[in-house]
């Protein structure tokens, strides 16, 4: 309660470094070391550990899309945090025809994502298979598929 200043170390990855409770954003596991002081001359330190996980929970795919023109959900593409870009997205139609594919592209990035259309014409409703590769910002590596419902 008589703490008068802290010092966190290392800075990369938090919003601040004098202040109780920074945020952190490490894009590795970092373990963060704080220092506390009060007017008695008194120190204390302590380490607290950030584990950066990246998984499939990182990530949001939609299971439906409508690429109608009404300006919801016309497009089906990848959101997510901490992820660095999608090294590949494929998606398939039901006789495993590749109807989209595009790699290199950045996360959250709906101009890069797939309007419905095969070969310039707009696809019928249906289910379709997606594959897609992505690379964390601590460059781990992993692959998600699953199935999407383009509606009408």
């Amino acid at each position: 309660a008589d703490i008068t200043s802290y010092k966190w170390t290392p800075y990369v990855g938090l919003s601040c470094t004098t202040c109780p409770q920074p945020t952190a954003s490490p894009q590795n596991t970092t373990n963060y070391f704080v220092k506390v002081f009060n007017d008695g001359g008194c120190k204390a330190e302590e380490r607290v550990t950030i584990t950066v996980i990246c998984n499939n929970t990182n990530i949001f795919i939609p299971n439906t899309f409508s690429p109608n023109g009404d300006g919801m959900n016309d497009l089906f593409f990848v959101r997510g945090k901490g992820i660095a870009a999608i090294k590949a997205i494929t998606i398939f139609n039901r006789w495993g025809i590749v109807v989209f594919q595009k790699t290199n592209i950045n996360i959250n990035d709906p101009l890069a994502g797939w309007d419905g259309r095969y070969n310039s014409a707009l696809v019928s409703p249906d289910v379709f298979v997606y594959k897609v590769d992505v690379v964390c910002e601590n460059n781990q590596v992993f692959s998600l598929k699953g199935n999407v419902t383009l509606i009408r």
